[in-house]
């Protein structure tokens, strides 16, 4: 799929190596951040009040990283130059998280966001243009990965395992970043170029040489290829069609989810598990667990399904939350999404955490159950519900 103009470069080692260790010694990190910026997280960042924030309190450098990066505010090269120091200005116009705009080559800005998350410096598409000019997002803009929705995502991969990992729907990679700390190898994969090109930046310049990024579809990517861990944050938002790639997940919004455990049989390794972030459909026939259970076809015995429950929204909820957040169109039909709804029998629509385990054992009993998601629940505490019940 073509990608609009990618902002970055092909950044070296050298050039890696000065922007990381800089911008660490300068404090920029998640616990740094929020505690300037007084936040909880930094899924909270929409929501600072930037001129109450007392920057004169800040070390000189982290106040310019946080307003350059976080802000996106244009500083003068020699301004730039006598915060950040020479080394690293050069350092970051090589990778291409600086520039000089298009109006003065010499007044610089990030093209991109750039943050830190899970330990590793991130940059994915800024949501509005760096040079000031009117900005559509691209369908194949790549969000970031310090949203609510995908700081829990997060939390729910393993903090250790065996054996290979895949990350499909990757975005910017960070879902394949954390698999690799203990992965032999992890791989990320999207449907677009653009994205494939952000998780190949991300990785080179955290150093995560195990980790690979792959353009395709699902798991055309890697054909043949089998994984100890497969994951997803897959899109799930019910629509009318294919407008915005990250986001739209088909008519009921399980298109992408259900295509990723029907090809669980050929790709999840026994022992495996296979962890998702979703949204689900609690139907006339059967409730969102029973029915993945019926996507994995012949071989479902090998399963186990578990999903921890986070929220329930009725049809005509969800159809309103999707009408908050679109633009008038005519993607967004409220009336006739609301029918499909119907048509397919929707009782309620689910949101929470997959978790599909393939124990492989002959004889054992596949064991199907929905649990209360909690806050503080990640994968570790699915994995040892899921052994526990087999002992």
């Amino acid at each position: 799929m073509e990608d609009t103009i990618f902002p970055l470069n092909t950044p070296t080692a050298e050039q890696c190596s000065t922007v990381v260790a800089s911008l660490r010694a300068a404090g920029f990190d998640e616990a740094n951040l929020c505690q300037a910026l007084h936040i909880k997280d930094l899924s909270r960042l929409g929501a600072v009040e930037w001129k109450e924030i007392h920057f004169d309190c800040l070390p000189e450098r982290l106040r310019c990283l946080i307003n350059l990066f976080l802000y996106g505010e244009k500083f003068a090269r020699a301004d730039l130059e006598r915060s950040l120091g020479l080394e690293l200005v050069d350092a970051l116009r090589g990778t291409g998280l600086v520039r000089g705009t298009r109006q003065n080559p010499d007044l610089y800005v990030s093209p991109v966001f750039f943050y830190p998350v899970a330990g590793f410096l991130i940059a994915s598409d800024r949501h509005d243009d760096p040079d000031g000019l009117p900005y559509v997002a691209p369908p194949d803009v790549v969000m970031p990965a310090i949203f609510e929705g995908t700081l829990r995502f997060l939390r729910l991969l393993p903090a250790a395992m065996t054996g290979d990992a895949l990350d499909l729907c990757g975005g910017s990679g960070i879902g394949a970043l954390c698999l690799g700390r203990s992965a032999g190898r992890s791989v990320s994969v999207d449907i677009t170029q653009r994205a494939t090109r952000f998780a190949e930046f991300n990785a080179r310049l955290n150093g995560c040489e195990n980790v690979e990024a792959v353009c395709g579809d699902l798991y055309d990517a890697v054909l043949g290829g089998r994984f100890a861990c497969i994951s997803a944050h897959p899109p799930y938002v019910p629509a009318l069609g294919s407008v915005v790639i990250y986001r739209d997940g088909g008519a009921a919004g399980e298109d992408i989810t259900r295509r990723i455990v029907q090809g669980l049989p050929a790709h999840l390794a026994e022992g495996g598990t296979c962890y998702l972030l979703t949204l689900g459909r609690d139907g006339e026939d059967a409730i969102f667990e029973q029915r993945v259970r019926g996507w994995l076809g012949e071989g479902d015995s090998d399963f186990d399904v578990v999903f921890g429950l986070d929220g329930v929204k009725t049809p005509e909820e969800v159809v309103a939350s999707i009408g908050k957040r679109a633009k008038d169109g005519p993607e967004f039909a409220p009336a006739r999404l609301l029918a499909v709804f119907r048509e397919l029998g929707t009782k309620q629509f689910v949101y929470g955490a997959l978790v599909i385990h393939r124990h492989g054992s002959a004889g054992q009993r596949p064991w199907t159950r929905r649990m209360k998601l909690s806050p503080r629940l990640s994968g570790v505490s699915f994995d040892r519900l899921i052994s526990r019940h087999h002992r």
